[in-house]
C-alpha cells in the first residue's frame, strides 16, 4: 500500500502542476488579448489619422494643380492638341472601386507617349482576370487572428470612418 500511496501523492503533485501551468497559460492569453487589443485601437487611430492626412494632401494638390492651371492660360491655343472630343474621365466606377479605363485613342495620337500607360492598364487588368479566378484555402491561425480582429471592441472615436466628401 505505500508504493499506491506514494504513486497518488505524485499523481496529485503533478496534477496540481498541470493545473497550475493551466491557470498560467489562461492568464497569459488574457494578457495578449489585452494588448492584442490597444494595438489594434492603436492601429485604427493610426490608419485614420493617415486617411485624413491623405485626404488633405489630396485636396491641397488638386488645389495646387487648379492654380497651375490657371498660370498657363497665357500659352497660344494654336500649340495644344484639339482634344475637345476627348472624354476626361480615366476611370470606370464599380462598386466604389475606381478601375482604370483605357486612354481614348484621338488622346494617344496626339501624346503618343501615353501607350505606355495603356500597357499597365492593360496588365493591370489581366491580373485582376487571373486573380478572380483563384480559389485558396485560409489557414486555420489567420482565420482565427481575423475573428479575434472582428470581435475586437474598439472604442467609438476609434471606430468611426470618415467619408471624403
Amino acid at each position: 500500500m505505500s508504493t499506491d500511496n506514494i504513486n497518488i501523492q505524485e499523481t496529485l503533485k503533478e496534477q496540481r502542476k498541470l493545473l497550475s501551468k493551466n491557470e498560467e497559460l489562461i492568464k497569459q492569453e488574457n494578457a495578449l488579448q489585452r494588448e492584442y487589443t490597444v494595438m489594434l485601437r492603436k492601429l485604427v487611430s493610426i490608419s485614420n489619422v493617415l486617411n485624413d492626412l491623405q485626404i488633405d494632401e489630396t485636396k491641397h494638390f488638386e488645389n495646387s494643380n487648379k492654380e497651375s492651371v490657371d498660370t498657363t492660360s497665357n500659352i497660344k491655343d494654336s500649340t495644344l492638341p484639339n482634344l475637345k472630343n476627348v472624354s476626361n474621365d480615366t476611370t470606370i466606377n464599380t462598386n466604389d472601386n475606381k478601375i482604370p479605363s483605357l486612354i481614348p485613342n484621338k488622346l494617344l495620337e496626339s501624346v503618343s507617349d501615353l501607350n505606355w500607360y495603356n500597357d499597365q492598364i492593360k496588365y493591370i487588368r489581366s491580373l485582376e482576370d487571373k486573380n478572380s479566378e483563384m480559389e485558396f484555402d485560409i489557414p486555420e491561425a489567420l482565420d482565427n487572428a481575423w475573428k479575434i480582429y472582428k470581435e475586437t471592441p474598439l472604442y467609438y472615436n476609434e471606430g468611426v470612418t470618415y467619408d471624403s466628401n
